[in-house]
């Protein structure tokens, strides 16, 4: 028996999970004027940035593996954690990692909009 409320909360959740890498995404296709380096970028944040900046942040100190937490990735598994337990430890609540990834989305938003005010689209460059 598939429970349709639940997969659609689920679907609704995943689809808001990616709105960081796509704020950071179309930030960098504006200050690039390259939507395809901007695509490749914030995939390659997520998928290898990401991981490897918690390596880093492991090797640096324990003591800093606590911010870990807030990256985008992280922010997502605790936000999915409200449709399904993940098992892992030490995740923010699914309401703050929401609140965490609207934040991510609405900072490069508005960074992409005030570096498109700035620049000058008369030239070829």
């Amino acid at each position: 028996q598939v429970e349709w409320g639940r997969a659609l909360q689920g679907v609704l959740l995943a689809a808001f999970t990616l709105f960081p890498y796509g704020a950071i995404a179309f930030f960098l296709a504006i200050v690039t004027r390259s939507p395809v380096f901007s695509i490749a970028i914030a995939g390659g944040f997520g998928l290898i940035g990401e991981n490897l900046l918690i390596g880093l942040l492991s090797v640096v100190g324990k003591e800093y593996l606590q911010y870990a937490v807030y990256l985008p990735t992280a922010l997502s598994q605790g936000l999915m954690a409200a449709v399904k337990p993940t098992g892992i430890d030490g995740l923010l609540p699914p309401s703050t990692c929401a609140v965490g990834i609207l934040i991510y989305g609405v900072v490069f938003v508005a960074l992409a909009v005030v570096v498109f005010q700035r620049q000058d689209l008369s030239s070829g460059s």
